[in-house]
């Protein structure tokens, strides 16, 4: 699978958004260069601020990859582009519907949890609150998501897909109903 040309990855030095581009980047064993922006607190930007109007990138933001003339920014963006590159997008219609509804609850649930390591400093206990007292609907989604994907390996179907591509922003990447 794996291309031709390094492309570079670029986020910050923890996992974050990126982290879900560079399960993605290993699985299809793409030769990249993973570029971390060091982040020494909350709010020192600065790593990425002096260099990122420097790239050419329409929308300037972690994560970013170049890919020869391809420039994108946006975590789900780089994932739907190289689930096309690589031939890991849902082939049939009803698992491309089956995908892009998974997509979203899957995301909502990760912005859920990544909620708890970006909330601004002053607003982090009640955070943390909302999100325990949130815990139940959380646990509801999860079981939803275990029903929708029946006997199948991955949640659209038995085969790995783009659209799944989300389970690794929930470091999930291996689940499977069995699991459970």
């Amino acid at each position: 699978m794996a291309g031709t040309k390094i492309m570079e990855l670029g986020y910050w030095d923890f996992r974050g958004y990126g982290e879900a581009c560079r399960y993605m980047l290993e699985y299809c064993e793409c030769d990249y260069d993973d570029k971390q922006y060091p982040r020494r607190s909350r709010v020192d930007y600065s790593a990425w601020r002096d260099i990122c109007e420097t790239l050419d990138l329409d929308f300037p933001n972690l994560p970013y990859l170049i890919d020869g003339t391809k420039r994108l920014t946006e975590s789900v963006a780089i994932l739907k582009y190289l689930g096309r590159k690589y031939g890991l997008t849902p082939g049939s219609e009803d698992d491309k519907i089956r995908a892009d509804m998974v997509e979203g609850v899957v995301l909502e649930i990760r912005d859920r949890f990544y909620g708890l390591f970006f909330e601004p400093e002053g607003q982090y206990s009640k955070y943390v609150h909302d999100f325990i007292t949130d815990m139940r609907g959380l646990h509801a989604k999860l079981k939803k998501i275990i029903k929708f994907m029946g006997k199948n390996k991955w949640l659209v179907n038995n085969e790995v897909l783009n659209g799944i591509a989300s389970n690794n922003a929930l470091k999930t990447g291996t689940i499977r109903s069995s699991d459970y």
